[in-house]
């Protein structure tokens, strides 16, 4: 009994110490440069698929107003890379600049990589008597830019909420980006833990 007892603690703390290392940035120390990617290949909206989900906007908005589901999703794709990840990035660098260091795409000379792969995205709604908010999910990864197979450390940033401070975010893209502002704050703050 006692020997099965110690076997489940030491199993325990193993788990514990790898995926603390699987945190540690402490080979960021001394850098300037992150090369910073995005990837949303598995992301689920709500409960759903990301293609469910879409199909099924798409066909409901067209059913209602011939196109509508059509520029809807079209917006719904452009979203991220006019408001998800410029707003990412803003909070993230506003806080890594101060200490010198800096994360943008096509910082292809870094040595180090980090990519942001959403995971979840809740819309959440907005119509004026009632509301949810927003939330995504995401992991980031850190790889060597030369060889990305090889992972250095990487961590989830869950139920980041998006909501404007008035309320005002009628629309899901500016719901949703305030999600992904919170998560550049977040891990701008784990970032400058490793380097200071």
């Amino acid at each position: 009994m006692k020997k099965s007892v110690i076997i489940a603690i030491v199993c325990l703390l193993t788990i514990s110490i790898s995926g603390k290392a699987q945190e540690n940035l402490s080979f960021l120390k001394g850098e300037k440069k992150i090369n910073l990617e995005y990837n949303y290949d598995n992301v689920t909206v709500g409960k759903k698929s990301e293609a469910t989900y879409c199909s099924e906007k798409v066909a409901d908005y067209n059913k209602k107003n011939q196109g509508k589901g059509d520029n809807w999703l079209k917006q719904w794709k452009s979203n991220r890379e006019t408001a998800y990840q410029p707003k990412f990035e803003e909070l993230l660098n506003k806080f890594l600049i101060e200490k010198g260091i800096s994360a943008y795409p096509k910082n292809n000379d870094a040595k180090y990589t980090m990519t942001v792969n959403t995971i979840i995205i809740e819309p959440g709604y907005n119509i004026g008597i009632s509301r949810k908010s927003a939330y995504i999910t995401i992991e980031v990864v850190f790889v060597e830019t030369a060889n990305k197979d090889k992972v250095l450390a990487k961590k989830t940033f869950k139920n980041m909420p998006g909501a404007t401070a008035f309320g005002e975010d009628y629309d899901v893209g500016t719901r949703v980006k305030e999600g992904y502002a919170k998560a550049g704050k977040e891990v701008a703050k784990w970032i400058l833990k490793a380097i200071k």
